[in-house]
């Protein structure tokens, strides 16, 4: 069974009436939320470095093998 709702001044509050006793556990699942979870230029720098780019000498290297 599911039913709708919105947050409302940090609350959430249900789209119609619902009748279910005082202390039910619900489950409650974020649809959407409007706006990005990290920066925006994460994506545009994302797999830049390497997994296995162990320390900074061997980032140059790679950089530098990259862009030869």
């Amino acid at each position: 069974m599911g039913y709708c709702g919105h947050v409302k001044n940090g609350m959430i509050v249900a789209d119609e009436p619902l009748e279910l006793p005082d202390g039910t556990r619900v489950e409650i699942r974020v649809l959407e939320t409007g706006r990005r979870t990290h920066h925006p230029d994460v994506e545009k720098f994302a797999g830049i470095i390497p997994p296995d780019a162990g320390d900074e000498g061997s980032y140059r290297d790679h950089i530098r093998k990259k862009y030869e």
